[in-house]
């Protein structure tokens, strides 16, 4: 196998073979053919397993970055949507611990570092439901301008309306 072009690439193989991964053969690809260590690691994982678990698995890659952010995204606005209207202090806590995790153990350390970023400039507003679901949508425009995507309204009005039928009771 060739060494890739690319320093990234480069480094990314490198990490691999740090693992222990000495037959690239076993190299997972990720979607743009740069070489995935959880894609890998995962799949080396579920064969190690035994095959009636890889037969069961046959995907062995984890969710890509799209996939772990609009999972991530349905989460955070869940969270602010059935978030209490008069939060006692532990919850208000939480929140704050929260995002604070979170912002370490996203898996696209790309985004967990602007995630930092963004909660050090902008202070959670965590003092009741509709507060959290516009501190939610204002961080969510910011991530959505930073990729050139589309920013949305960030008023309960609107938020209201883009939300399950069973979560419109607690905008109402």
């Amino acid at each position: 196998m060739s060494r890739p072009r690319f320093r990234r690439q480069r480094e990314q193989l490198d990490e691999l073979e740090d693992l222990g991964l000495p037959d690239m053969s076993n190299l997972e690809l990720d979607a743009d053919g740069k070489p995935c260590k959880a894609c890998t690691v995962s799949k080396q994982s579920i064969n190690s397993l035994g095959d009636n678990l890889a037969a069961e698995n046959s995907q062995p890659c984890p969710p890509d970055v799209n996939q772990i952010g609009n999972a991530g995204w349905t989460l955070l606005h869940s969270i602010a949507a059935y978030y209490p209207d008069k939060p006692s202090t532990e919850k208000k806590e939480a929140v704050l611990q929260f995002y604070n995790s979170f912002s370490k153990l996203y898996p696209c350390t790309y985004c967990a570092d602007e995630l930092k970023e963004d909660l050090k400039i902008h202070k959670i507003s965590n003092e009741n439901r509709i507060s959290l679901s516009i501190w939610t949508c204002e961080m969510h425009n910011r991530v959505n301008e930073r990729l050139g995507k589309p920013v949305h309204p960030c008023n309960i009005e609107y938020l209201g309306k883009n939300i399950t039928p069973t979560q419109s009771k607690l905008f109402a």
